[in-house]
C-alpha cells in the first residue's frame, strides 16, 4: 500500500496582474486513488498586498459591458468620466497613462491619449484600472493607470468576428446618425507547441446626429510568441490606431462644404520582449519597445479662406458675399 496526499482541486481564485494571490492548502496522508475534494475560495474583504484603488476588469466581464472601445468600459468603473477626455477623481485627462503589456502608450508631446485609439477591446485578456496612491513602478501620471494585458494564443485555432449596424435594423434609420462597428480576432498555432499567434482588429465609423459630421477609428493588433527555447520565451507585439473625424461648426452651418477642421490620428507601438525563468520563483523580462503619435489638424489654409466668404452682421455664421 502506497500512502500519499489527497488531491485537491480549488477554483474561483482570480490572478490579476501586479498582485500577489495566497491561497494556504492543508494536505492530509491518504492512500493513492482517494477521490477528488474540490475547495471553493472566497475573496478576502482587505486586501493587503495592495494600497491603491484598483479593480480588474477580465475579459469575460467586458463582453458584457456595455459599449464598443476600450473607454467605454473604464467610463463603467467608479471615479472616472469622459468630459473631453477621459478624467479620474477630477483629475486632468493628461494625468492618466496607458500601459499596454508594460509599454507605456501616451503622447510624449501633450502627454494624453485617445482612449478609443489604444486597442481594440477583442485583444485584451485583463484590464487594471489603478485610481490614487499607486505604486512607484508607476510614473509619468497623477490621477489614473490603465494597466492593459493582451490575449495569449494556445495550440487551437480560434475565430470571432462581430458585426453591429444601424443599416441592419428592421426599420429604416436616420440617414444623418448611422454607425458601423466591426471586430475580428484570429488566434492559433505557427508551430504546435511551440509558437503561437493572435490577431485581432476593429473598424468604429460613425455619422453625427448634427446636420453633418463623423468620426472613424481603426485598430489593429498582433502577437507572435515563441517558446522554442528552454525556460524562455520570446514576444514580438504590434499595435497600430488611427482615427479621423469631422465635428459640426455653427457658424458654418450655411457652408458645411467650407469647414476645414478634419483632424486626424495615428499611433504605432511595436515592442520585443524576453522572459527568462531563473527558477520556480525567480524570473526576468527584457524589453525594447517604440511608440510613435502623429496628429495632423487638418488641410487648411488660411488662404483658402475666400472673401467671398465672411461673418454676417451678428458676427455669428458665415455666409457667402452675393
Amino acid at each position: 500500500m502506497v500512502i500519499g496526499y489527497e488531491n485537491i482541486v480549488i477554483t474561483g481564485i482570480p490572478v490579476n496582474p501586479d498582485r500577489i494571490t495566497y491561497q494556504n492548502i492543508s494536505l492530509g496522508e491518504t492512500v493513492l486513488g482517494m477521490e477528488e475534494v474540490t475547495v471553493v475560495a472566497e475573496r478576502e474583504i482587505i486586501e493587503k498586498d495592495i494600497a491603491a484603488t484598483s479593480r480588474n476588469v477580465s475579459s469575460e466581464n467586458l463582453d458584457i459591458l456595455p459599449g464598443t472601445s476600450v473607454g467605454d468600459a473604464i467610463q463603467t468603473q467608479p471615479g472616472a468620466i469622459n468630459s473631453g477626455g477621459l478624467h479620474f477623481r477630477g483629475g486632468r485627462s493628461g494625468e492618466v497613462t496607458y500601459y499596454l503589456d508594460g509599454v507605456p502608450l501616451v503622447d510624449p508631446l501633450f502627454n494624453d491619449m485617445n482612449s478609443s485609439e489604444v486597442i481594440n477591446r477583442d485583444a485584451i485578456a485583463n484590464l487594471q484600472v489603478i485610481s490614487g496612491t499607486f505604486s512607484a513602478e508607476y510614473g509619468n501620471a497623477m490621477s489614473g493607470i490603465i494597466n492593459i494585458t493582451t490575449q495569449d494564443s494556445g495550440n487551437q485555432f480560434k475565430g470571432k468576428v462581430d458585426l453591429k449596424s444601424t443599416l441592419l435594423s428592421v426599420e429604416e434609420n436616420s440617414a444623418n446618425y448611422n454607425r458601423n462597428v466591426v471586430r475580428a480576432s484570429l488566434s492559433g498555432p505557427l508551430l504546435p507547441g511551440k509558437t503561437f499567434f493572435f490577431a485581432s482588429g476593429s473598424w468604429d465609423d460613425r455619422d453625427s446626429y448634427l446636420p453633418w459630421g463623423y468620426r472613424s477609428q481603426s485598430n489593429l493588433f498582433v502577437k507572435v510568441t515563441d517558446r522554442h527555447l528552454e525556460k524562455i520565451k520570446l514576444k514580438f507585439a504590434l499595435n497600430m490606431s488611427q482615427g479621423q473625424y469631422k465635428n459640426c461648426s455653427h457658424a458654418y452651418k450655411y457652408i458645411p462644404e467650407m469647414y476645414w477642421y478634419e483632424p486626424r490620428t495615428n499611433s504605432l507601438m511595436s515592442s520585443f520582449e524576453i522572459t527568462h525563468s531563473l527558477s520556480a520563483a525567480a524570473y526576468y523580462n527584457l524589453m525594447v519597445y517604440r511608440y510613435s503619435n502623429h496628429y495632423d489638424s487638418g488641410d487648411f489654409s488660411y488662404n483658402s479662406l475666400s472673401s467671398a466668404y465672411s461673418l454676417d452682421a451678428n458676427k455669428e455664421f458665415y455666409t457667402k458675399i452675393l
